[in-house]
C-alpha cells in the first residue's frame, strides 16, 4: 500500500485513501464474516494494493462450497456497498461509487489472487487434485499479468496505477509459483491422513 499512499499523500487526496482504506476492510469484512459463518480458521489477513488477502488455514481439507462462499463473500460486501454509495449524498458519492465499482472490477478479474481468480480456480477443481488446477492457474495468472503488463507500459502515463497494480500481482504470483512444490506436498500428506 506504500506507492499508493504516497501518491494520494502527494496529490492531497487523503479523503480518497481513507474511502479506499475504508472499502477493503468493508471487503475483507465480507470474507472473514463467511469464513467465520463455517467456523474456518482464519491465520491472517492482510491488506494489499490489489485489495486484501485472507489465508485460511487447511485449505485443501475445506469442502468446496465453503471455498466458494468465502470467496464470492468480498465482492458481495463490495456490491452491497456500491449500492449504498449511490444512496450517499453530495461530494462523497461520486468517488465512493467509483471505488467500489473499481474494487469490485480488479477483483473479479479471472487472475489469481484475486477473487475471481480464487473462485474460477474453486470451479475447476474436482476430480483433479488442487495442486495440478493450482499449479495450472498460476501459469495462467502470471502470463495474464505479463500481457496486462505489455498493455500498461503501452498506455502509459495514463496506465500508471494500473502498471504498478498488475506487477505487485505478478510478484503474488511468481512467489506463490515458487511454494507450489510445497503447497502439492502438504496436500498429498493431507489426503493420506485423510484416508
Amino acid at each position: 500500500m506504500i506507492p499508493i499512499i504516497i501518491i494520494l499523500l502527494l496529490s492531497g487526496n487523503v479523503a480518497h485513501y481513507a474511502m479506499i482504506l475504508g472499502s477493503l476492510l468493508w471487503h475483507e469484512c465480507g470474507h472473514l464474516i463467511a469464513a467465520s459463518k463455517y467456523k474456518l480458521i482464519i491465520k491472517d489477513c492482510t491488506i494489499m494494493p490489489y485489495g486484501g488477502e485472507i489465508r485460511l488455514a487447511k485449505t485443501q481439507l475445506i469442502r468446496k462450497k465453503h471455498r466458494l462462499v468465502v470467496a464470492a463473500a468480498g465482492p458481495i460486501a463490495t456490491f452491497f456497498l456500491l449500492i449504498l454509495a449511490l444512496f450517499m449524498p453530495g461530494a462523497i458519492q461520486e468517488p465512493l461509487v467509483y471505488i467500489q465499482f473499481f474494487i469490485l472490477l480488479i477483483n473479479l478479474l479471472p487472475i489469481w489472487p484475486l477473487d475471481g481468480g480464487r473462485l474460477i480456480e474453486i470451479l475447476l477443481s474436482g476430480k483433479q487434485p488442487l495442486y495440478e488446477i493450482h499449479e495450472f492457474f498460476l501459469k495462467y495468472s502470471i502470463i495474464t499479468c505479463l500481457a496486462v503488463l505489455l498493455c500498461c507500459i503501452l498506455l502509459l502515463p495514463k496506465s500508471v496505477f494500473l502498471l504498478f497494480l498488475f506487477i505487485f500481482i505478478l510478484f503474488q504470483n511468481i512467489k506463490e509459483w515458487r511454494y507450489r512444490k510445497y503447497t502439492k506436498a502438504f496436500e498429498k500428506y493431507a489426503l493420506n491422513i485423510l484416508t
